[in-house]
């Protein structure tokens, strides 16, 4: 079958609304929804905005927002006491340090600590015979907290660091 070649002159006729296409397209009747139906998603739509200003309704998508909320907070609050803590076991072996450092390294890496752990951590160390580190930290502990005095009847284990004779 050959074509007829079309030209702008049908063109303009279907345009314009004179050819037998067009024409038949002008009797058919316009689909879309009805207008009960058109009123009727109008209206849900209208109630749905209305809910969500006024507050009303249920608020399912807004549910999670307050249990989500508080639990974050709770994470980053034992998240922060965890990390702002103090172990006394960890200030001990802090303070303790290794031999490879210098007391005063280890003892300022800790923090400026109570002179009481102190005291009870070299009071350990003398119980456990590590004397010579024992005496670096009493030494470290004088020079922290030089006004401090030392009540023997509590740390009986230091008397012999602080009278060597």
């Amino acid at each position: 079958m050959a074509e007829k070649p079309s030209s702008d002159t049908e063109f303009e006729e279907y345009l314009a609304g004179k050819s037998p296409l067009s024409k038949t397209y002008q009797q058919t009747p316009e689909t879309g929804p009805s207008e009960f139906v058109d009123m009727a998603i109008l209206k849900a739509a209208r109630e749905e905005v209305n809910k969500k200003h006024t507050g009303g309704g249920s608020g399912k998508g807004y549910n999670w927002y307050v249990p989500m909320a508080l639990a974050a907070s709770v994470l980053v609050a034992v998240g922060v006491i965890r990390l702002y803590s103090t172990d006394p076991a960890a200030d001990s072996e802090l303070i303790a340090g290794n031999g490879d450092q210098s007391t005063q390294t280890d003892i300022s890496a800790a923090g400026k600590p109570s002179p009481e752990r102190l005291l009870d951590h070299i009071s350990e160390l003398v119980a456990q015979s590590k004397t010579e580190m024992a005496a670096e930290q009493y030494e470290a502990y004088k020079e922290l907290f030089p006004d401090h005095e030392i009540d023997f009847n509590k740390y009986p284990n230091l008397k012999t660091l602080a009278n060597p004779d």
